[in-house]
């Protein structure tokens, strides 16, 4: 028996096929990787098919496709087998794929396709997205950092999501000066977090105390990395997090037990909680994507098409429509632009009252955010005001150098380099913008014309700290330490190492003798199976033993050659002249060879003898044959002129002798004069190392630093920046941010241009084929005599064993008439 609800139900379901003359249901495909979601999916279709009087003319039947790679291709494939037996629409959970249109099949069927990622890396016309896209998110983000003063921040995401789903945002920070640090956070095969890896990732960013902290991770991964950083002492009162995954705000218990540490979070959640929310945002998705079609469905029906030909699901009128309505779902009022995003997109913004995690404003689409008059902004206190600060940049490497690429960036992200880098990161610890300018000459004088403007905070400009620059400036604590040193002309390098032992000859020289023992080896073996004289055929004759005859056989005359390399000579000499010929050939080579490496080594070993004998400023004033200069324009020049102490007097006392025509009017000059003469050595600073010259790579420094200065970053007289900025500095130090940047930019800097240069320098001393191009000719040479002494004596041997044969016949054939006659004598006496 029926019960009256059941009848009721069909009644309306018959009334509904009567009007709108509906023969069977409506199919939605489904195409996902798991059951999780399957609950969902039948609430969902349970509300539309048990309500026909909210949407008459509807019954929704499923069709499942299961896709267990989740590849872009098998993603694709089970759409379209989908749209194949007819669906009208398509759902596709919850794949992250990049899914792009690799085949014509299917390419002008317009079904609609509810895809629920929030990323769009391929959008397509029929595309429609349930999540809101990551721009939204994005620009949700820019806003709540713009709420709390955020001027930097770190981003930690997993690498599941991938920088990808932040490139936007990236970009914006970029524009607006403000300064992100990325931290990527590795996650294992199964997509759990890479624990140790992630310990390191946090180590590193408490080590320079920054507080505030954006989490953009799946909701496991989130609450992993929590755990990690309450562990390692990063939750406390001092940092403020945001969490963009919207599901940390259904689990508030989590965050709660951190609350309590008076750490400061911003959670996010697409819509208010209600009793009807389903398990997680996942769930509430897919329930706004049927409601959306199957109100989209009754559009179109009550709009007069017919169910029994549904081209209407596949010619885009279903889509339209779909595009067209407004649904009031879990997640917000659902509506979608003419790209298939959400249009109309509101967040709700929580964050700590009262101890716990509480709805404090709303953030929509278009609008921005807005905060509960009731509810106080929580964030951080920040020593710098909210507009940024002014740099005035003046390039000069290494402290500020412009990016090969810096058309790709704007601000102060063009610019790199120590003294750069060095405000990057205090700016991101201090939570502080720059806006920069930069000034075309780098000259004294241009800083000065700046200063009397006053239209920058600070100066990153690379002068030395003196006491002229100080009556202008207030300055840092000093970011490198330089000085001045004694530049003379490199001497030839020792060659040390494993192969030095092969550097006094070039590895063609080697290999020429190589080839050459080989080939003596080989051709003493053949003149010995040849040459009948050779003691291969006198043991055969039995004239010699049979040790002897396999003394130059190839395995023994490998041996007896290799003996020239040691001066031991062979064993047993060859016996013809052909070999005796070719040995001797060999041995003078090889006496030539072995005579010029060892000279040639002694010299490259004792690379001492090389080494310049000016050790200092001492030793160099002492030199009346080395003569030695400045630039006079510098302040090395004042310097020596006032010192009274050695050996500085001495060398102004010889300034004078020379009439100053020991100084030079720039360092490039100097350097050159340096290179060009081995009597004149070069006093700078050592901050022409970090530049490009060219004379540099034929240069070496010689003594310890004098006269030091430092370099630091520069500050209008009074500046309230100064003393913040100065303590950064000092902390960048002690925790070794700042000896990392000075090994980035002060050590090696220029070494590329060098490279070639010193190695050729270094092989001056090396001697190549050329050096042998005679000795090798008088091998060949002796080679060839010996081949053709060979051919003599063998067919002199040739000659001579006819002759000795013929003798030997007539001999035996007189024996034997010898013996018939006298074995016929015998017998007839007997007779």
């Amino acid at each position: 028996m029926m019960t009256s609800s059941q009848v009721s139900r069909v009644l309306l379901a018959v009334l509904c096929i009567h009007q709108f003359g509906l023969t069977r249901g409506i199919s939605i495909g489904v195409v996902s990787n798991s059951t999780k979601v399957e609950r969902a999916l039948q609430a969902a279709i349970a509300l539309v098919n048990d309500n026909p009087q909210d949407f008459p003319g509807v019954m929704i039947e499923l069709k499942h496709q299961t896709v267990t790679d989740g590849t872009a291709f098998s993603v694709q494939q089970a759409e379209h087998r989908l749209i194949d037996v007819g669906v009208c629409v398509v759902l596709t959970i919850p794949f992250n794929t990049d899914i792009r249109e690799i085949s014509s099949q299917n390419r002008t069927k317009l079904v609609p396709r509810f895809r629920f990622p929030p990323a769009q890396p391929w959008p397509r016309v029929t595309d429609l997205y349930m999540a809101p896209l990551y721009g939204v998110w994005h620009q949700l983000i820019l806003d709540l950092m713009t709420e709390y003063s955020w001027r930097s921040a770190v981003v930690l995401y997993d690498d599941s999501i991938g920088l990808q789903s932040l490139e936007r945002f990236s970009d914006a920070v970029s524009l607006r000066g403000w300064l992100i640090l990325m931290a990527s956070l590795n996650t294992k095969s199964d997509l759990t977090l890479d624990i140790e890896e992630t310990i390191d990732v946090i180590k590193k960013v408490r080590k320079y105390h920054i507080r505030t902290f954006i989490l953009h991770c799946r909701l496991d991964v989130t609450k992993a990395v929590l755990e990690l950083a309450s562990d390692m002492l990063l939750l406390n009162g001092q940092s403020h997090w945001i969490i963009t995954h919207p599901d940390i705000a259904r689990d508030l218990h989590v965050l709660g037990r951190f609350v309590n540490d008076n750490v400061l979070f911003t959670a996010l959640r697409l819509h208010r909680q209600t009793p009807k929310s389903g398990n997680d945002l996942e769930d509430d998705l897919v329930h706004d994507a049927i409601l959306a079609a199957a109100t989209g469905v009754r559009k179109v029906l009550s709009d007069g098409a017919s169910v029994e030909r549904t081209t209407w699901c596949r010619d885009g009128t279903l889509l339209n429509s779909i595009r067209q309505g407004t649904y009031p779902g879990r997640t917000g009022v659902v509506t979608f632009d003419d790209n298939g995003a959400r249009s109309d997109v509101t967040i709700w913004v929580l964050e700590p009252v009262d101890g716990i995690m509480a709805e404090v404003g709303t953030w929509t689409k278009g609008v921005g955010f807005h905060r509960q008059a009731s509810t106080p902004i929580h964030s951080l206190s920040f020593a710098f005001p909210r507009r940024p600060l002014r740099v005035a940049v003046f390039l000069n490497h290494p402290w500020v150098v412009l990016k090969k690429d810096f058309l790709n960036y704007v601000g102060v992200h063009q610019f790199q380099g120590l003294a750069v880098d060095t405000l990057k990161m205090a700016a991101l610890r201090k939570n502080f913008t720059v806006d920069v300018y930069m000034n075309q000459t780098s000259s004294v004088a241009a800083l000065r014309r700046e200063a009397v403007k006053g239209r920058a905070d600070i100066y990153l400009a690379a002068k030395p700290v003196r006491p002229s620059l100080l009556r202008h400036f207030d300055v840092s604590p000093s970011l490198a330490e330089l000085g001045y040193a004694m530049y003379v002309k490199r001497p030839e390098q020792s060659h040390v190492g494993i192969q030095a032992f092969l550097r006094p000859f070039s590895y063609e020289v080697w290999a020429y003798i190589g080839i050459s023992y080989m080939a003596i080896s080989l051709l003493l073996s053949v003149v010995n199976a040849v040459n009948p004289y050779e003691w291969f055929w006198l043991a055969k004759r039995g004239e010699a033993s049979p040790q002897e005859g396999g003394t130059y056989l190839p395995w023994n005359s490998l041996w007896n050659a290799y003996g020239a390399f040691a001066q031991q000579g062979a064993v047993t000499v060859p016996q013809s002249f052909a070999g005796r010929f070719i040995s001797g050939a060999w041995w003078f080579f090889m006496t030539v060879i072995v005579a010029s490496y060892t000279a040639n080594l002694a010299a490259f070993l004792t690379g001492s003898a090389n080494q310049p004998t000016i050790s200092s400023l001492t030793s160099l004033a002492n030199r009346d044959e080395m003569s030695y200069g400045w630039v006079g324009t510098y302040s090395i020049n004042d310097f020596m002129r006032a010192s009274t102490t050695e050996p500085y007097a001495t060398m102004w006392k010889y300034t004078e002798e020379q009439n100053r025509t020991n100084l030079v009017s720039g360092v490039r000059r100097g350097l050159s004069r340096t290179v060009q003469g081995d009597k004149y050595a070069f006093i700078t600073s050592t901050a022409v190392q970090h530049r490009r010259y060219e004379q540099l790579c034929h240069l070496q420094v010689v003594g310890q630093k004098f006269f030091t200065y430092g370099f630091a970053l520069l500050f209008p007289k009074g500046s309230v920046y100064k003393d913040e900025i100065s303590w950064e500095i000092l902390y960048l130090r002690q925790e070794g941010y700042l000896e990392m940047l000075e090994k980035q930019w002060l050590t090696g800097s220029g070494e590329d241009i060098c490279s070639d240069k010193r190695q050729t320098t270094e092989d001056t001393g090396v001697l190549g084929a050329e050096s042998f191009m005679g000795l090798f000719m008088f091998l060949a040479a002796g080679v060839g005599i010996g081949m053709v002494i060979q051919l003599v004596e063998v067919s002199w041997f040739n000659a001579r064993g006819n002759k000795r044969k013929h003798d030997v016949v007539r001999s035996v054939s007189m024996r034997v008439h010898l013996t018939e006659v006298l074995l016929s004598g015998k017998e007839t006496t007997t007779l």
